[in-house]
């Protein structure tokens, strides 16, 4: 199985009174989480507290990758499709570029907040032109476009106020 992503829109921070909690910690409520902070990327959960619950008030969407070796393949395809021959050729330019923040983010946990969810809905949207011809050149390209149009529309729920759990 491959990474998991949780994805959650129009969030609210909970009082710690308000959250039923299980004997493990986890909330009672479906709707309510926390989020965590990968320490190798702290940036990424920028507009959210890790140390808090959140409601969420809007839409939740779960999607995933069949394999980590699947949602690898994706993230370079991502990179080609802006001029690079891969994720780290992408991350070493140092230049602003599409992707980057998902590009350069664990594929195993942690959270993309707000902030940065926002900024890859547009970069998202910039490049469907562009990524839509590319996966079409592609022998297996049908199912990485569908990965495409999953993050996009992921994104568009997140970048709502909300966030995209990796789990």
């Amino acid at each position: 199985m491959g990474p998991q992503f949780n994805v959650f829109s129009n969030l609210s921070k909970m009082r710690m009174e308000e959250v039923r909690l299980y004997e493990d910690g986890t909330p009672e409520e479906e709707r309510v989480t926390s989020f965590y902070s990968n320490p190798h990327f702290p940036a990424h959960i920028s507009g959210l507290d890790s140390t808090v619950f959140y409601r969420c008030n809007g839409k939740k969407l779960l999607f995933g990758a069949q394999t980590y070796e699947e949602y690898n393949e994706f993230k370079n395809h991502l990179a080609k499709i802006v001029g690079f021959n891969s994720p780290e050729e992408l991350w070493k330019s140092g230049h602003p570029v599409f992707f980057v923040e998902l590009l350069y983010f664990s594929n195993c946990e942690g959270t993309i907040g707000p902030i940065i969810c926002k900024k890859l809905f547009q970069d998202f949207k910039d490049n469907l032109s562009r990524a839509e011809e590319y996966f079409a050149g592609l022998d297996n390209g049908k199912k990485f476009w569908i990965h495409y149009q999953n993050w996009l529309k992921a994104l568009s729920f997140a970048s709502n106020n909300g966030a995209i759990l990796i789990t």
